[in-house]
């Protein structure tokens, strides 16, 4: 049933969204995407443009291949959606299969509706029907979808208890999907079930050499080597930092050294924690905790916290609500984090900016002129609200964390049988 829902949902929206905008794009990070496809070994032979030489090494080796067989019967509109949503409907069976494994393996509370709590459907459906997942996939079209599925790959290795397979998820996350991977990468190798072994070092070890080689090829080729001179901006993301640039005359270049101060603060604190209590942290709940804590203080401390990063907490935030009200709540808070994005959008769109597409002026410009609305303190207060409630997500997920770290409590002694009277 839930996936006749997943793909009528998608083929709906799709269908609108093609008929909207007859098959202009609106999305603007396509165009690095294409950069990518139109050269798929750029990174590795040091022949990248600077615009995507940043990128993931290996993105292009899924990217190519489903975009090349959807191009055999569809335009690029409908092509890059579908390359997309391929990559998302195997995340939601990766997803799916979690929540069966994980409740039958730690008898998690969303195995019953009892007393108000979450049936496994309702988890599923809600990860189906979410705003942050249908944006990022049919609409906007990110390639976060990507970096979701090692997310998700990981948890499942971890539900299994198998540390290599999801060391070597994460490991080749990083050169396919995302770098911010391998602050969870850490946190696996070291906190779940740690053992001196030379298949987990080499295995962690993949994405270096990856982007060992990137860096030594670009060098020699002299080409784009990646990260040098790269500074993305901070005006896209959701939260406070984008704040003190509008309002406070600040610039990405000076909120960067601080945003990476705190959150190399973070991780510390969050290592020292889970150094006190590694033995009760030293398990499956303990290492998937680990895994959404790190990421989600991350992207707190991080300047550039764009609205598709939730796609990577989603999996962890999803697993340990509890009831209706809070599987609500946490994809509302999810999904708040495209608001600002929207606003910005729509306030380009209104004040002619040239980072608005030609399609998204062509079918919104008349309306909202005649709206007349400020788009641009409604972008304020918009961050304003999500800064505060993803902190409140991750207070959530650190009481997890630490409830994680609590030692099981003992069965009580049973009373010694009273001797029968002689």
């Amino acid at each position: 049933m839930l996936v006749v829902v997943f793909l009528a949902l998608r083929v709906l929206l799709l269908t609108v969204l093609t008929q909207l905008t007859g098959g202009r794009e609106v999305s603007s990070d396509i165009s690095y995407l294409s950069m990518i496809v139109q050269n798929p070994l750029g990174s590795l032979l040091g022949r990248a443009p600077f615009e995507v030489a940043s990128y993931p090494p290996l993105m292009s080796f899924i990217l190519y291949p489903l975009m090349k067989l959807n191009l055999l019967w569809a335009g690029d509109f409908v092509a890059w959606r579908l390359t997309l949503l391929t990559i998302e409907f195997i995340n939601f069976y990766l997803f799916w299969q979690i929540l069966i494994h994980y409740t039958a393996k730690v008898k998690l509370s969303t195995q019953t509706d009892k007393s108000g709590m979450v049936p496994l459907g309702v988890v599923g459906l809600f990860f189906v029907i979410a705003p942050f997942q249908l944006l990022s996939s049919v609409v906007f079209v990110q390639d976060e979808i990507i970096a979701q599925f090692f997310v998700l790959l990981t948890i499942y290795a971890l539900i299994r208890t198998n540390r290599l397979a999801a060391i070597l998820a994460l490991s080749v996350g990083i050169a396919v999907g995302k770098v911010f991977l391998v602050i969870p990468l850490f946190y696996v190798f070291w906190f779940f079930r740690f053992r001196v072994d030379w298949r987990d070092f080499a295995v962690a070890s993949v994405f270096v050499w990856v982007t060992g080689w990137t860096v030594l090829v670009a060098h020699l080729a002299e080409g784009n080597v990646p990260f040098v001179g790269f500074s993305p901006s901070a005006k896209y993301a959701s939260t406070f930092w984008v704040l003190g640039i509008k309002h406070f005359g600040l610039d990405s270049e000076t909120l960067k050294p601080v945003s990476l101060a705190l959150s190399l603060a973070a991780q510390l604190a969050l290592i020292v924690y889970a150094l006190c209590y590694w033995r009760t942290l030293n398990s499956v709940n303990g290492a998937i905790l680990l895994v959404g804590v790190s990421l989600t203080a991350f992207f707190l401390t991080f300047y550039q916290h764009n609205p598709e990063y939730t796609l990577l907490l989603a999996p962890v935030v999803l697993l340990y609500v509890r009831t209706y009200r809070s599987v609500i709540a946490a994809v509302a808070v999810l999904s708040l984090s495209w608001l600002p994005n929207i606003f910005f959008g729509l306030n380009n769109v209104l004040t002619h900016n040239g980072s608005a597409s030609s399609a998204r002026r062509d079918i919104m410009g008349d309306w909202l002129t005649r709206l007349n609305l400020d788009f641009s303190v409604a972008h304020s207060v918009s961050i304003a609200l999500y800064s505060v409630l993803y902190a409140l997500l991750l207070l959530y997920l650190i009481s997890c964390l630490r409830q994680a770290a609590r030692p099981a409590a003992r069965p009580a002694a049973q009373p010694a049988a009273r001797p029968a009277d002689v």
